[in-house]
């Protein structure tokens, strides 16, 4: 009987504390951009959205303008709103990041092509249009 409670106050204790798990969104300047992204996903992990989508605000507020880092952060925040149920501030996200592709010319060597037709794919589905192969 003594061993079973043991056990059982081990397991709360630790259910405890990796339920109070926080993920600091405090990052030194010039930090690469890939522990943003590290951090944010650890945030989606535990379905933190909130924190992820500070964490990637945050990266687009950072003054880092490598072109790639910044679509895919633009296209994590249009996801996790669509994950979040909202789906206008989701629509408005995916529509801004298509106007990247399409109104700037944009060297597309340079750009991830997995956020634009991803984008498109799930503007579709929310706006209840036919879905394109």
């Amino acid at each position: 009987m003594d061993t079973f409670r043991i056990l059982s106050k081990s397991l709360f204790l630790a259910m405890v504390f990796l339920g109070c798990t926080t993920i600091s969104t405090e990052f030194e300047e010039g930090a690469n951009p890939e522990i943003y992204f590290q951090r944010a996903q650890r945030a989606v992990d535990i379905n933190d959205f909130d924190t992820a989508l500070r964490i990637y605000r945050k990266f687009l507020d950072s003054g880092i303008n490598d072109l790639y880092y910044v679509i895919s952060a633009e296209y994590e925040i249009a996801f996790l709103y669509y994950k979040m149920e909202k789906k206008q501030e989701s629509i408005e996200a995916f529509e801004k990041l298509l106007r990247t592709y399409y109104d700037d010319p944009v060297d597309e060597s340079r750009v991830p092509v997995w956020p634009k037709v991803l984008s498109q794919r799930l503007l579709q589905k929310m706006k209840g249009q036919p879905q394109t192969p």
